[in-house]
């Protein structure tokens, strides 16, 4: 088990790259024991590193109990400069207090450069729809190119 090898290495590691190793707090009981065990491995290493610098847990699939969890944990951590938590939809406005709690931890006040990151998601959001009724023109010109008579 990965947490098993970090916990005993903490005074090794200075990045690291767990992300999209998808863990399940939810449906089938082995998994989730195994998944909250992670999780206490991984807060005893964040208790005991001294150097990690970059971490990415991107995509892991936490609770929000958990990731409330390592993120306390991790907020102690003397050298951490950087945290990837990538896909857990932290900016969707359903989760305003996940991520209100999340900055608290972090000591990282809410303020324009968030507003300026919903803006951004708010923008690829239409950026998406825009291609999408591109895409859509694009293929009914093809279409109407097919059916018109050929001379």
């Amino acid at each position: 088990m990965i947490a098993e090898e970090l916990k005993a290495a903490p005074f090794w590691i200075k990045t690291l790259d767990l992300s999209y190793n998808t863990l399940n707090f939810t449906t089938n009981p082995p998994d989730i024991a195994h998944s909250k065990h992670f999780v206490s491995e991984m807060c005893l290493f964040f208790d005991l590193t001294d150097l990690l610098n970059h971490l990415d847990m991107s995509g892991m699939n936490f609770d929000n109990k958990s990731l409330i969890k390592l993120c306390e944990r991790m907020a102690v951590c003397p050298n951490l400069m950087a945290v990837h938590l990538n896909d857990y939809q932290l900016l969707d406005p359903r989760n305003d207090d996940l991520l209100r709690e999340i900055f608290c931890i972090f000591k990282v006040e809410e303020n324009e450069s968030i507003c300026r990151g919903k803006e951004v998601m708010k923008d690829l959001t239409n950026d998406k729809e825009i291609k999408e009724m591109l895409f859509e023109n694009h293929k009914h010109d093809q279409e109407e190119e097919a059916e018109a008579p050929t001379e």
